[in-house]
């Protein structure tokens, strides 16, 4: 394999708990009712859930963002150095 580096024995372990954490709770997501505000069909892979709550995640930054600029008279850098994009 060459230069690569590996996790130690703790990195590992940790590594699998955040896979297995993230996949639980995307499988508990496909297994939620359909009756969610964003939710238009029924989820049935994880490669849909994970599009569903990244779409969601999104719409509701770049809803809070305008609400920022339009209502509280922020300036668009200040919102963009809040989100850390700068």
């Amino acid at each position: 394999m060459g230069d690569c580096q590996l996790r130690s024995g703790q990195g590992q372990t940790r590594h699998m708990y955040l896979v297995m954490l993230a996949y639980s709770l995307l499988m508990k997501q496909l297994k939620a009712p359909s009756a969610k505000e964003w939710a238009i069909e029924r989820l049935t892979t994880i490669g849909q859930a994970c599009r569903a709550v990244a779409t969601e995640t999104l719409r509701t930054t770049l809803a809070w963002a305008m609400e920022q600029v339009n209502d509280y008279s922020r300036k668009p850098q200040q919102v963009m150095a809040q989100l850390g994009l700068i």
